[in-house]
């Protein structure tokens, strides 16, 4: 029988635990990346410049954060849209002082 909508969780991992299985993979990795990593500079250093290019271009998704687009937070955050006015419907608005005065006219 399932838990009703909204139920409290309650047992299993916290938040933000990390499962341990991850962690010991991660740290396997490591060690071993620790082994060949004189070998690995070596067969960068082999590489063309545009294969060089590209593999620290996709090694940087393990190293940057991704950034995402800003989100406005509610509509009052957006920008109204901007007023476009054009030079002729000022023209028709204004009376000759005006035109003179502003537009040199």
């Amino acid at each position: 029988m399932s838990f009703p909508t909204g139920h409290p969780k309650f047992g299993g991992r916290r938040k933000n635990t990390p499962n341990k299985r991850t962690s010991e993979l991660r740290r396997n990795l490591i060690r071993v990346l620790g082994h060949c990593e004189e070998r690995i500079e070596d067969d960068i250093k082999e590489l063309s410049a545009a294969e060089s290019t590209k593999l620290w271009l996709a090694m940087q998704q393990f190293i940057l954060p991704k950034v995402l687009p800003k989100q406005p937070k509610s509509d009052k955050d957006q920008l109204p849209p901007p007023i476009i006015i054009s030079k002729e419907v000022v023209h028709r608005e204004m009376n000759d002082e005006e035109r003179k005065f502003y537009l040199g006219e």
